[in-house]
């Protein structure tokens, strides 16, 4: 269902561009991600809150004139998603810590209806609209450490995550996406964003189903 979602964007993008009812502007986008996961779980599970990782995202994306102040924006952006948590504990004398944290690469396909509202010179831009997203690359670390009275050598490691029916995470992932930035007369824009993740990353057997959360921080260069 995911891979005919991600074909739909991409054909709805293809129609809108031919569909066009004013010059068509294309832009670099390129800035921070701040990802985590959101998660659910199964009743009796109890779950505590993940940090957030930072990470990076850059594409381009086609702003097409729909009407009035009205544009649609499709786009392929390459994303930075995950997470990363750290705990600690002190307990009769014995300390430890640990850390893990994902790294995970999307390809992304968004679709955004955007109001480009006149700031004097400047406009304000606001968006919402579906996104899919193709994971390309994963990898975990984690470090864990136990000192004091009980002292251990530190733990840790990196691995590559697998995705599919036969690994840790599915490869699709699809949400919705906010946005509201400024662009300036030059071309030039900042950009803030909210990635909502609605589709559960990891495998359907799974008692904690977790979603992606990521919020993000950028420019765009008109091209």
């Amino acid at each position: 269902m995911m891979k005919k979602l991600s074909l739909g964007l991409l054909l709805a993008g293809f129609s809108l561009l031919a569909a066009a009812q004013g010059p068509v502007k294309f832009s670099l986008r390129a800035g921070l991600n701040f990802p985590t996961y959101t998660h659910s779980a199964e009743p009796g599970i109890a779950v505590s809150d993940i940090g957030r990782n930072i990470s990076a995202y850059a594409g381009v994306t086609a702003d097409i004139p729909a009407g009035g102040l009205i544009s649609v924006q499709p786009g392929i952006i390459f994303s930075g998603k995950g997470y990363k948590d750290k705990a600690s504990f002190n307990h009769d004398g014995t300390k430890g810590s640990a850390m893990v944290k994902d790294d995970i690469i999307y390809a992304e396909i968004p679709l955004n209806l955007i109001a480009n509202l006149p700031a004097g010179k400047n406009t304000v831009c606001l968006g919402a609209g579906p996104y899919v997203g193709i994971a390309l690359y994963g990898r975990t670390k984690y470090k864990n450490s136990v000192y004091g009275s009980q002292q251990q050598p530190a733990e840790s490691g990196d691995y590559e995550v697998d995705f599919g029916s036969d690994g840790v995470y599915r490869r699709i992932d699809a949400g919705l996406n906010l946005t509201v930035g400024m662009r300036f007369p030059s071309g030039v824009g900042i950009q803030a964003g909210y990635d909502l993740g609605l589709s559960p990353i990891n495998r359907d057997d799974d008692l904690i189903k977790y979603k992606h959360s990521v919020i993000s921080l950028g420019m765009t260069i008109g091209i």
